[in-house]
């Protein structure tokens, strides 16, 4: 991956410091590639996402954030639905 870059998908319900999804941006191969993170599977699939906000479809924001913060912000969601999961299979 090259130009790999991370993006916090915010709104007014979705601060920075709890956004609502997470998305990256790279190029491989040449070609650019977006992807959101799902938590359901989890990993990372593809998205049309910024093309969906470009056209003015989502109504959510995005923020530029660095890798570590985006790594430490999805660990933390990872730890909230996994007490979650833990909580409601108890």
């Amino acid at each position: 991956m090259e130009d790999l870059r991370y993006f916090v998908m915010v709104s007014h319900r979705w601060p920075r410091s709890n956004p609502a999804g997470f998305l990256r941006k790279y190029r491989e191969g040449g070609k650019g590639w977006s992807e959101e993170y799902d938590f359901a599977k989890p990993g990372w699939v593809r998205t049309t996402f910024f093309l969906d906000h470009d056209r003015g479809h989502i109504d959510y924001d995005y923020e530029e954030v660095p890798a570590a913060e985006a790594e430490a912000l999805m660990e933390e969601k990872r730890r909230r639905k996994a007490e979650r999961d833990r909580l409601q299979g108890a």
